[in-house]
């Protein structure tokens, strides 16, 4: 393989403009995602050198192969050979490189690759630079090179992809990412009647609450630094920070991570896999996926025989026994942590719990204007959500309303954990 003359790196996190515009999106994700292969990143290596180097430092060796670092040069040794290298990483000594020999294509020939230490980002989080060698057909030039750096990511970002961020319609706290190939004519095609996206590949996080629990409008958004890494399949891993801010908070949000993984669709080109690119968001940000799926209507009660010891319930941790099969059960909340033996009863139903208090006892108001809430199902599993979206009291203060993100069917929760005055 002698130059990879066309390379697609599609990452979608471009620094963008916020829409402003909230909507839906399915969720679907096209099969392949990407843009024109027309970006040539190749250098060449000198000639096989013989003069003595001033300095040599090893950085690794191998097999039959070792890396040197002299000044401003990075020389490869090879069967007793070496090849000088120009504009690798001046930091390429401060860590020892990883070298891979893998397969990329379909020919063949194994390719060298080489990942290296480049520095540190703004929050000092390590950078790898991946170089890419492939035997050239000339032996005198030895070998040409592939750069994945920071440099090459930027251009990739903003020339391939086109993107939108934006919150739910009906539900602020879930934010939303879409993207499409940006080509010409290229937009976000939604339905006209429910705002849904049709032909973009999505993600989703939560936004950002303020003290009253209040969610945050989306400001603006960027990528963080974009990770490389080398998978023993013989592909390379690109990943990238989702970085949110909003409006009315210094705060920049750590959404989560867009990945993919980059692989030879030729002897002359790089691509993104097929179905690879993924955005996964910081567990601390999970939503569920959002969906317009009619939820048939069901309703679970828990009474409680407990005798109130608390006057203000200002602290629950409660986990029913929740059963897809009972629709209502008494329980003696008298041994539970907390202010759950004041409750009377708890009925939840596909859009939220209600939570009513024993005669004399009223919910802690400050709670219910906080953060300091939420309704976990599923915990421990790859769908744990916390699906709370707004917790409100009656003018009594003597019933506690948690609303849910959407309407969620029965056979969706396996457990469930309410929680009041705590996360």
């Amino acid at each position: 393989m002698k130059y990879f003359l066309r390379i697609v790196l599609v990452l979608f996190l471009a620094a963008a403009a916020v829409t402003g515009v909230y909507y839906y999106t399915t969720g679907n994700t096209p099969s392949f995602l990407g843009g024109n292969k027309d970006l040539a990143l190749t250098t060449v290596s000198k000639p096989p050198v013989t003069e003595k180097y001033a300095a040599l430092t090893l950085l690794l060796a191998q097999d039959n192969y070792a890396l040197y670092k002299s000044g401003d040069l990075v020389v490869l040794q090879v069967d007793g050979k070496r090849y000088e290298f120009i504009g690798w990483t001046d930091s390429i000594d401060l860590e020892t490189p990883e070298l891979y020999q893998l397969n990329l294509d379909d020919d063949a020939d194994e390719e060298l690759i080489i990942r290296a230490y480049a520095g540190t980002d703004i929050n000092n989080e390590k950078i790898y630079n991946v170089y890419i060698l492939n035997k050239s057909d000339d032996p005198e030039i030895g070998y040409d090179v592939i750069i994945l750096d920071e440099s090459i990511a930027n251009q990739l970002v903003s020339r391939y992809i086109y993107s939108e961020i934006g919150q739910l319609e009906n539900c602020k706290k879930t934010v939303q990412l879409a993207m499409v190939p940006n080509i010409s004519g290229a937009g976000i095609v939604y339905d006209n009647a429910t705002g849904i996206a049709t032909n973009a590949h999505t993600g989703y996080f939560r936004a950002l609450q303020d003290e009253t629990g209040a969610y945050l409008d989306v400001a603006v958004w960027n990528r963080g630094t974009c990770a490389y890494t080398v998978n023993n399949d013989g592909t390379v891993h690109a990943a990238m920070a989702v970085l949110v801010s909003y409006n009315g908070s210094s705060e920049t949000q750590l959404a989560g991570i867009l990945s993919m993984d980059i692989e030879a669709a030729s002897n002359t080109e790089i691509a993104i896999t097929d179905k690879s690119i993924r955005f996964t968001p910081n567990s601390s940000y999970a939503v569920s996926t959002p969906t317009l799926e009619a939820v048939a209507d069901w309703k679970f009660t828990e009474n409680n025989t407990a005798t109130a010891t608390s006057k203000t319930i200002a602290w629950i941790k409660h986990k029913p026994t929740f059963s897809q099969d009972t629709l209502t059960q008494t329980i003696n909340g008298a041994e539970e942590l907390g202010d759950m033996n004041a409750v009377a009863s708890v009925t939840m139903t596909s859009t939220e719990v209600l939570l009513k208090a024993k005669d004399g006892v009223t919910f802690d108001k400050s709670i219910a204007n906080s953060t300091q809430y939420s309704v976990i199902i599923n915990r421990g599993s790859e769908t744990e959500y916390d699906i709370a979206y707004t917790c409100s009291l009656n003018e009594a203060q003597t019933e506690l309303t948690i609303t849910f993100d959407r309407a969620y069917a029965k056979s969706e929760i396996i457990t469930v954990e309410i929680n009041y005055g705590t996360k």
